[in-house]
């Protein structure tokens, strides 16, 4: 009995500097693989199986889309939609203190049965509200959104994007002044 309690003690001891000494063991297992230099990586189930989130960081200079182009090759079985992923837009979020200023870009992908929809956000964050051409860094915040919906062309249309050959859906309002003019 004093032998079996031993080698468990031992070998929780094992697992423990494991853990302690190579903080890889603990990285967390995503949906989709990350690009190569991915940092901050996490994964969120908030409907197992229905809705699931990645997330991660990485360090790209403005304007780079090469995280757009690393999740093509795992969604090139679904439609790609048309719309938002063509510019970054850009605006300040005041709803967080202090303000700060957003650049993002976001793209869709449909399955073909219609019953799954990604989205991929993309977003700078810079400091302070007033207007910039750049971000304040290279340090892309990167979302990866999987569901399960009943219909994913008209979910994508309602975020601004056509998965179809419909014309991409126009905003619903002019964006306010500050984001047209620095």
């Amino acid at each position: 009995m004093y032998k079996s309690a031993f080698i468990c003690v031992y070998l929780r001891l094992i697992v423990f500097l494991a853990f302690l000494y190579c903080p890889a063991a603990l990285a967390t297992a995503t949906t989709y693989p990350v690009p190569e230099g991915a940092f901050e990586v996490g994964h969120a189930a908030i409907r197992p199986g229905r809705t699931e989130q990645d997330h991660f960081s990485i360090k790209l200079a403005f304007p780079s889309t090469a995280v757009i182009d690393h999740y093509r090759g795992y969604f090139s079985r679904f439609i790609e939609c048309r719309g938002r992923a063509k510019v970054w837009e850009a605006g300040p979020d005041g709803s967080t203190r202090p303000p700060r200023f957003i650049h993002r870009i976001v793209q869709h992908w449909v399955a073909e049965n219609n019953r799954e929809l990604i989205t991929l956000a993309i977003r700078y964050t810079s400091t302070g509200a007033e207007w910039k051409d750049r971000p304040d860094n290279d340090v892309q915040h990167v979302t990866l959104l999987y569901e399960k919906v009943f219909d994913a062309k008209r979910a994508a249309r309602s975020e601004g994007s056509s998965c179809d050959d419909r014309p991409v859906p126009q905003r619903r309002a002019p964006p306010p002044k500050h984001f047209i003019t620095p």
